[in-house]
């Protein structure tokens, strides 16, 4: 039986240090008192009704400019879009249990709508072929050319709501 969830939003201003305890220890790879989840301006938890309890998060970050252009420069992307450019989703995770059921396609979507006409970018592993599916539903394109990350190439992507305009 699949349990009904409820999407919530947390603005910086409303999450706690056991939100962003949560999000590490299910990101795995991120330390609680980590200064990469410093940058982060929106998390989006899917909640279950019956317990409240987060089931999946997916996290909007506010990277800095120094960071973002890296990123561009590194796909071969042009650095002139960067100035139009704010926002980063990343730090997407679901418990076990509860994976390919759409819940980080609903949270990237529940997202954009909230930052909507905003361009967003995501870099991800390229053999992360799940976030690949759950990006593409959510309309972003990838951008530019693999580049070389810390553990493996990194593909660039983006949600530009027609940035060129």
């Amino acid at each position: 039986m699949m349990k009904t969830v409820e999407v919530v939003i947390k603005h910086p201003d409303r999450y706690s240090i056991l939100d962003v305890e949560w999000v590490a220890r299910k990101y795995g790879d991120i330390e609680p008192d980590s200064r990469r989840l410093e940058t982060a301006k929106l998390f989006a938890f899917a909640c279950c009704t019956c317990c409240l309890a987060p089931v999946a998060v997916r996290i909007i970050k506010v990277p800095p400019k120094e960071y973002t252009l890296q990123m561009f420069t590194s796909a071969k992307v042009s650095s002139l879009l960067v100035h139009k450019i704010i926002y980063e989703t990343g730090y997407s995770a679901t418990v076990p249990e509860m994976r390919n059921m759409g819940l980080s396609t609903l949270l990237l979507k529940t997202l954009i709508e909230d930052l909507y006409p905003m361009p967003i970018y995501s870099t991800t592993r390229i053999s992360n072929v799940a976030v690949h599916r759950v990006l593409t539903k959510c309309g972003f394109e990838r951008i530019g050319r693999p580049f070389q990350g810390t553990r493996e190439n990194v593909i660039l992507w983006l949600k530009s709501h027609h940035i060129g305009n």
